[in-house]
């Protein structure tokens, strides 16, 4: 229903002989262009990698830390979406123009929750920690994602957010495979806690960083085409 109320400009396709990975790197120069396209998409990595793969824990988490029954993960991932929603209808009704230090701070508040989520003791405050999570969680994408959309061409637009997709949701796996081998007996035989409050100190480290290195950079307001 959403879909059907949208009107794009009509516009000529220009056609190229690149095959996929020739498409993806000139998306690459492009992004590499128009900063601060790259670190945006380099951020969303990190995010999905060192924060989105927590929840590959929390069924441990939930049985191991909390003491509660493995199944009732269920309900700590229900509670990040609730937040989530509300996370990105935050930012999508905010007049404030996306920027890439409200992304990068947005990213730091979300490891300052996943620290809380992680030093929870019983089930209703990892579900209140998780809710807060998702609102970062999505506003920090959502932030990020608007930001790559308006400062990158419009004919370059489908090959730069293929790039922010693999970024988001094609590197969870690899986060998920980080943090299992960091937590479990088999591996660094961290601990779920020890393990999340690691990869919190990674994201809140990062986003403070970006958030103080990204000031002053553009917006998507700097490029009108």
């Amino acid at each position: 229903l959403l879909m059907t109320r949208v009107r794009v400009p009509a516009h000529d396709i220009v056609p190229d002989s690149l095959g996929v990975f020739g498409r993806m790197a000139v998306g690459f120069r492009h992004a590499r262009d128009r900063s601060p396209a790259v670190l945006a998409i380099a951020t969303v990595a990190m995010g999905s990698v060192f924060g989105v793969a927590h929840t590959a824990l929390i069924p441990s988490f939930t049985s191991e830390v909390l003491g509660e029954d493995a199944g009732r993960f269920g309900v700590i991932v229900a509670a990040t979406g609730i937040g989530a929603i509300v996370g990105a209808l935050t930012v999508g009704y905010s007049k404030k123009e996306p920027s890439m230090t409200r992304g990068a701070a947005s990213l730091f508040l979300y490891g300052v929750c996943l620290t809380g989520f992680a030093l929870s003791g019983s089930l209703p405050v990892a579900i209140a920690w998780q809710v807060v999570l998702g609102f970062f969680y999505f506003g920090t994408m959502t932030t990020l994602q608007t930001l790559v959309q308006q400062v990158v061409a419009d004919d370059m637009r489908g090959r730069v957010m293929s790039l922010f997709g693999i970024a988001w949701g094609g590197l969870v796996w690899v986060g998920t495979l980080i943090l299992g081998l960091a937590a479990d007996s088999r591996g660094l035989d961290l601990g779920e806690r020890t393990t999340l409050l690691g990869t919190a100190g990674v994201l809140m480290v990062y986003g403070a960083f970006v958030a103080i290195a990204s000031r002053g950079m553009p917006t998507g307001s700097s490029y009108p085409d």
